[in-house]
């Protein structure tokens, strides 16, 4: 567990230093690193996620940068209807050393921002 708290402190130190970045797959908007999209890399629907979920995505997030730059990416698109509201997200998927990781943006109709939502791996 001690592993694991140093682990999060120091991505969280590395994700908070993004900020924001402007992508080329998103028409050079930019794309901003906030705490909530820190926040589901540890928790889902108010539950933390297991151990090595937490850590995978942690590791993960040195590709995020380079995903949401690679031209050769494949994007994936889908929106929920909320009440009013109506949340974009956006699957942006790329191979580094023969993994399939994917980024997700979000974007919702009362935040007009782009938004790191998360990052997974497929098995």
């Amino acid at each position: 567990m001690k592993n694991l708290t140093s682990l999060i402190s120091r991505w969280k130190i590395e994700y908070f230093k993004i900020g924001s970045i402007r992508s080329i797959l998103f028409l050079n908007q930019e794309i901003f690193f906030t705490k909530k999209g820190f926040e589901h890399l540890l928790v889902k629907h108010g539950h933390n996620r297991n151990i090595i979920n937490q850590t995978r995505r942690l590791l993960l997030l040195k590709h995020a940068i380079y995903i949401l730059q690679d031209v050769n990416a494949d994007i994936e698109y889908r929106h929920n209807n909320k009440g009013k509201n109506i949340m974009h997200f956006w699957g942006v998927t790329s191979i580094i050393n023969d993994r399939k990781i994917k980024v997700v943006i979000q974007k919702t109709n009362s935040d007009d921002r782009l938004i790191f939502l998360s990052i997974m791996d497929h098995k």
